[in-house]
């Protein structure tokens, strides 16, 4: 057992309280920094005139000219979204753009600007997207305003392109799942270990930090029940009777997951935020991109974006894959045992995804809900996740005695 098992851990009721006092003091600033006056960020898609997109083109060199912007398909979520139809001159212009800004609910728009989405998006368009050689959206423009909570992130209408956008009820085929892993590994291996992290890398989150932790935490514990009771039956006795220790443990957890290489991630790539263009998958939405283990990720589109019996099958292959890619990029010390370990382990996030999205269905449609709870719940049961986070940080009292088998389902573990 390493020291991350037995290092001090707040009780839920602590995390309770310090989460509620957090959320009312961002909630507190927003409001203030709503009031206050002095950025130009569009707060609505009505807000973008041909005026200001001309101005906030020349800031980045462009040499078109917009006459006209007319706003269409206007929609909020976690998001506003819009499509802006242009009338103007110069090489290139597009008939259309897409917008995408921040949320009119008040409450969605605390969450994104407490938890700095809109700028981390923003800049990781601006600084990081030019960088990569991973397929995702081109942006023509993106800024924000993290007093205010407003942000803009002007890209191209991939509507206007032959793409189809992927769907979590519908499970991908091992050829994309193939391709998209390759592009995880396009994304993780030029930031492995960076040292731009401690200079102009250091604004990207890290999402396993003690105070975001202990609000997940908090959350988990309010959702567990409520999402489980919502799909009553989908998930087997066995993990229904030891998902309490994903909170009991979550703490170690964390400190756990620190200690592995860090790299720069994607942070939320099921399948819903991948787009199929020329045959080829595509990552979009980089609202939580952060700085974590990037095996992460790929066990997180795994888990999420496969049907359970391609998952079972698939998934050495396809760790054997990333493992691939990173070395042939020079990363020599990621290797199986590493990927394995990381997958078995990244369920339990998988876990808590579905668990909190479950509980909020304001957050994805039911039958995602449904999907996460079903892949999460056969994930860690093939795996041996509940037991290793049980072996690995102190057994609860009267969890049942099983037997450790690293990775069942797995053809070589």
């Amino acid at each position: 057992m390493d020291a991350a098992a037995t290092a001090p851990t707040p009780s839920i009721a602590a995390d309770l309280r310090f989460s509620a006092s957090w959320w009312a003091r961002e909630a507190y600033q927003l409001w203030r920094g709503r009031r206050a006056v002095g950025n130009d960020v569009p707060l609505r898609a009505r807000d973008i005139t041909a005026e200001w997109l001309n101005a906030a083109l020349r800031r980045v060199g462009s040499p078109w000219q917009i006459d006209r912007v007319t706003i269409e398909d206007e929609e909020s979520g976690t998001a506003s979204r819009a499509r802006l139809r242009l009338q103007g001159s110069g090489a290139g212009l597009p008939k259309t753009m897409f917008v995408k800004l921040a949320p009119v609910h008040i409450p969605t728009l605390v969450h994104t600007t407490a938890m700095g989405l809109g700028e981390a998006e923003s800049r990781f368009y601006n600084e990081i997207r030019p960088r990569l050689q991973l397929r995702a959206p081109k942006t023509y423009y993106a800024d924000s305003d993290r007093r205010s909570g407003r942000y803009i992130i002007v890209m191209e209408d991939l509507a206007d392109r032959d793409v189809t956008f992927c769907r979590v009820p519908v499970p991908t085929n091992i050829d994309t799942a193939r391709e998209a892993v390759r592009q995880l590994a396009l994304l993780h291996a030029p930031f492995w270990r960076s040292r731009e992290f401690e200079d102009n890398l250091a604004w990207v989150p890290i999402r396993e930090s003690l105070e975001e932790v202990r609000m997940e935490r908090a959350l988990f514990y309010l959702s567990e029940g409520r999402t489980l009771k919502r799909f009553a039956g989908l998930a087997a006795d066995e993990v229904v009777a030891r998902s309490a220790n994903v909170y009991r443990y979550r703490h170690q957890l964390m400190r756990h997951w620190q200690q592995g290489p860090q790299t720069l991630m994607h942070g939320d790539c099921h399948l819903s935020n991948w787009y199929m263009l020329d045959g080829q998958p595509c990552l979009a939405d980089w609202q939580v991109v952060q700085r974590g283990q990037g095996i992460r990720d790929v066990s997180f589109f795994m888990i999420m974006s496969l049907s359970i019996e391609d998952r079972r099958q698939y998934q050495e292959e396809l760790l054997e894959l990333y493992v691939g890619e990173l070395n042939a990029a020079g990363i020599t010390e990621a290797t199986m045992d590493w990927a394995q370990e990381g997958h078995r382990s990244y369920a339990i996030y998988s876990w808590i995804c579905a668990m909190v999205t479950g509980a909020f269905g304001a957050m994805q449609p039911e039958p995602v809900c449904r999907a996460f709870v079903e892949r999460a719940n056969a994930a860690m049961l093939d795996l041996g996740s509940l037991r290793w986070l049980e072996d690995s940080f102190g057994r609860s009292a009267g969890s049942p005695q099983a037997d450790r088998t690293p990775m069942e389902g797995s053809k070589r573990c």
